[in-house]
């Protein structure tokens, strides 16, 4: 479409110069991308039989597209080859590492057949010892019978004695007479005296309830002792 007001093409226009593109090639000419723009320009400004930029255009932009795609393909190989380089490394450490572990495994294989050979002969010797401790007629360290697992000791035989089953403790009794003591009786009656004989009196029954309350909890747990040491075999029952 012509611009009525300067009578020319609004796409008939310099297109973006390819500054992602190096100047120059690697043989030191100009790179196509730049070659192609500078020819644009100069056609665009200076030749006078004629203007091709509309022409070239389309296809300068291709280049610089297909450039900057082979600029980023060539970055992102980049990237990867310092990714593959970085992993390089890490299998070679991990190479060296297993390495010195399957040498130390194999000292330790070593260490473990000697082992090996010798516990079979430690094994060995033991089961001559215990064949001579099985067929001896006194165990060792014993001066008299042998006590085997049932084997309960009596009042005329040595043997097993059974643990006895825990028993609590006895309660300690709290009794404790407060009562001041009375004082000597007056000639007379005299009811604060007898009061006090009553207080005192009243305060004795009921210590020596608690006592009674007492001693028979004792005797339960004497009982109990005595029960427990009858069925764990250290008391003959009657």
């Amino acid at each position: 479409m012509v611009d009525l007001a300067t009578g020319s093409d609004p796409k008939n226009i310099v297109s973006q110069p390819p500054l992602t593109t190096p100047l120059l090639d690697q043989t030191g000419r100009a790179s196509r991308a730049w070659a192609i723009w500078f020819r644009d320009l100069y056609v665009r400004t200076s030749y006078k039989g004629g203007n091709a930029i509309d022409n070239n255009l389309e296809s300068l932009d291709d280049v610089i597209r297909q450039v900057n795609e082979n600029v980023e393909a060539i970055e992102a190989n980049r990237l990867s080859i310092i990714e593959n380089a970085e992993a390089i490394q890490k299998n070679s450490d991990d190479i060296a590492q297993n390495s010195e572990d399957i040498l130390q495994n194999a000292l330790a294989i070593a260490q473990n057949a000697s082992d090996i050979a010798a516990n079979a002969d430690a094994i060995l010797l033991l089961a001559n010892s215990l064949d001579s401790h099985i067929n001896a007629t006194e165990a060792h360290g014993s001066n008299g019978s042998v006590v085997g697992f049932n084997d309960l000791a009596n009042e005329s035989t040595v043997g097993l004695v059974l643990r006895m089953a825990e028993i609590a403790d006895a309660v300690e009794t709290t009794v404790d007479i407060t009562t001041p003591d009375v004082a000597a009786a007056p000639a007379t009656y005299d009811q604060s005296y007898t009061q006090s004989m009553a207080d005192l009196t009243n305060e004795n029954k009921a210590a020596i309830n608690q006592l009674a309350s007492d001693l028979n909890s004792a005797i339960a747990v004497l009982n109990n002792l005595l029960a427990e040491s009858k069925s764990s075999g250290q008391m003959t029952t009657p």
